[in-house]
């Protein structure tokens, strides 16, 4: 299983970025942005779908992704949606002796 982070920047700096976690055994980027986009794909279809597009002046874009497709949509496409209100990222030094600040 793999941990797949679609991130969906906003190109005018107003907002913060939105990322959306999932699950996958894809193993690729490749072959995980493919299922992301035939799942947006596949709910666009959707009477569902078609109602947010006319809702949105005939457009829909990646931040009506993040809010609007629902999770079935995703998990027919391998990609298993993991619920976060926000996600945080660690940096390390590799080398980094963790034993040295015990006094070890």
């Amino acid at each position: 299983m793999y941990a797949f982070n679609l991130t969906i920047h906003d190109s005018t700096g107003q907002a913060e970025a939105i990322v959306l976690n999932f699950r996958t055994e894809h193993t690729s980027p490749a072959t995980a942005e493919a299922a992301v986009r035939a799942a947006v794909k596949n709910y666009l279809l959707s009477e569902d779908g078609k109602k947010d597009i006319e809702n949105n002046n005939g457009s829909f874009n990646w931040g009506d992704v993040a809010i609007s497709v629902p999770e079935p949509y995703y998990i027919r496409e391998g990609l298993y949606p993991v619920k976060a209100n926000r996600s945080m990222d660690m940096e390390v030094e590799h080398d980094e002796d963790l034993a040295a600040e015990l006094g070890l």
